[in-house]
């Protein structure tokens, strides 16, 4: 599977809006009802994120692409077997596709779908720092073992790294991470992440948000497991967003998971980052369990 687009619903979209598209660098795209969609130079995804107006600020869906309407049934078919709490059958999509959505056990909504329009990526000025595609998400799990037990077991995703029992890291594809799990007392989004093409740009892109007055959460430093660079800030909303490079290939038939000492000189290989604050991502999510724009999430709110 390839790890799509991340939306959100918020309650000041343009607020949301300004920090991705001035902050973070992301392309601002025509949207419909209200909503905000946002490419990035390197994606073949129209959207790599999505704003919702909404009566709280909650992530909406984590998008997966499969490559065929096949895989898709096959994979719900599958899902039905495990009496997962799937969102209706397969069909068409808002976005021209075929797929369907499943809660995972905690509530994060996840989107399945193929044959939904991509694009050939415009081309990409380096030393811009502006990022290329959506790199991982990273969930808040009361129960990380368990929930990383669903995903392998549910979606095909494989264990690439423990860091001691806070953080699984796994994926579909050959990079280190698509989704990664930090234990947390409740669930909800911890970060998403934004890829930069290389550490320059990532440098830029880090440097433009501090220049811009945003204060850096943590980094500019590099993580033992996935060996990429990180550097995290808050957005307006409240969602931690992330800029990263370099992040490890790690498909080969000899790759062996490890399980990485939660310590800062395997937090952060260069030593060059903040202290990692205490409560980093670990905050909860009111939209857990719900359905994007449904009565439930205006009585949830209310």
């Amino acid at each position: 599977m390839r790890l799509r687009s991340v939306s959100f619903g918020v309650r000041d979209v343009e607020g949301q809006a300004h920090f991705l598209r001035d902050v973070f660098g992301l392309v601002r795209e025509d949207g419909e009802n209200g909503c905000v969609r946002f490419s990035a130079p390197g994606s073949i995804e129209p959207a790599i994120t999505t704003l919702r107006p909404a009566p709280m600020d909650r992530a909406d869906a984590v998008a997966f692409g499969v490559d065929s309407r096949s895989a898709v049934d096959q994979m719900h078919d599958h899902l039905v077997g495990l009496e997962a709490d799937l969102v209706g059958r397969p069909g068409p999509t808002a976005d021209g596709g075929y797929g369907f959505e499943v809660f995972d056990p905690e509530g994060h909504l996840l989107s399945i779908s193929a044959g939904t329009a991509v694009r050939t990526p415009p081309p990409h000025e380096r030393g811009k720092g502006l990022p290329l595609d959506v790199s991982h998400v990273v969930f808040n799990s009361s129960d990380n073992a368990a929930l990383a037990d669903w995903y392998c077991t549910a979606l095909g995703f494989r264990v690439t790294d423990w860091l001691e029992d806070k953080l699984v890291f796994m994926s579909t594809s050959r990079y280190h991470h698509q989704v990664a799990l930090a234990a947390t007392p409740e669930p909800g989004l911890n970060h998403v992440a934004y890829e930069c093409a290389d550490i320059d740009d990532f440098m830029r892109a880090t440097g433009r948000a501090m220049r811009l007055g945003h204060e850096i959460l943590w980094g500019p430093g590099r993580h033992g497991p996935g060996d990429n660079a990180f550097a995290y800030f808050r957005s307006p909303a409240g969602f931690v967003c992330e800029f990263t490079t370099e992040l490890a290939v790690a498909d080969s038939p000899d790759w062996v998971a490890r399980t990485w000492e939660a310590v800062p000189e395997q937090s952060d290989l260069w030593g060059t980052s903040n202290p990692r604050p205490p409560a980093f991502g670990a905050s909860g999510d009111p939209g857990l369990g719900i359905i994007p724009g449904s009565s439930e999430e205006l009585r949830a709110a209310a």
